[in-house]
């Protein structure tokens, strides 16, 4: 008797093994195009896991070394990855695959040498793209640029103005790489809101709009701005 339930609880085993290899087997995978917006680094590779507990803490790995750009298959679920390439911060982050072909654009940082390099090789750029600028003009002898600051990987940057023109002395601006050239995407504001500026990523936001004084910048130059104009809109 005993011989039969052990046959017969054996046989239940194994065909619950069976169900759940063929399950697995048969998972539905969907196209996932990973990439990082408007960054000035290449050659970036990640390594990928799949989060499996209810707070994420536990992730499986699933593929490791993966160029981005990259277009890869995963089922529906919750991802964490980390990049494995050098001079990014150690962190990881996280994205979420749905029941459908996606597009993820990533957002890992780099740490802060890697920002203050990539600073030094933008600012002149950042600069030009400012003082050419037709959105607004600035008195020589009352306008300044205080610092310059790159976030996330490069592409983003943020501007300090000082002018003696408006109601407050800073004002800051924030730019984005596109293609060779650097775009102005605000007004030189004291603030800058994101329910104005949703593409702007909130932690840029939230860092320049921290900024009360030259001090807490990351580079501070005496550059003057060239032309006459009204003073920054607040």
């Amino acid at each position: 008797m005993n011989k039969k339930i052990f046959i017969i609880i054996s046989s239940i085993v194994v065909s619950l093994t069976t169900v759940v290899i063929l399950m697995k087997g048969h998972t539905k995978t969907y196209d996932v195009s990973l990439g990082i917006d408007n960054s000035l680094i290449t050659d970036i590779k990640i390594d990928i896991y799949r989060d499996e507990d209810q707070d994420n803490s536990e992730h499986i790995p699933i593929d490791t070394n993966i160029p981005i750009p990259s277009t890869i298959k995963l089922p529906e679920g919750v991802y964490s990855y980390k990049v494995v390439t050098g001079g990014f911060i150690d962190a990881t982050y996280s994205f979420q695959v749905t029941k459908e072909s996606s597009s993820i654009k990533l957002q890992p940082s780099l740490n802060t040498d890697s920002l203050d390099k990539l600073t030094k090789r933008e600012s002149d750029k950042i600069k030009s793209s400012i003082l050419d600028s037709n959105e607004f003009s600035f008195d020589k002898n009352k306008d300044s640029i205080v610092s310059i600051k790159l976030y996330l990987t490069g592409g983003w940057a943020g501007v300090t103005l000082l002018s003696s023109r408006g109601p407050a002395d800073l004002y800051h601006i924030i730019l984005r790489k596109e293609g060779d050239q650097w775009i102005i995407k605000t007004k030189p504001l004291i603030v800058i809101n994101s329910l104005d500026y949703p593409e702007i990523p909130e932690e840029i936001l939230s860092d320049i709009n921290s900024q009360q004084s030259s001090d807490n910048t990351s580079e501070t130059t005496t550059d003057t701005f060239t032309g006459d104009g009204a003073p920054p809109n607040p």
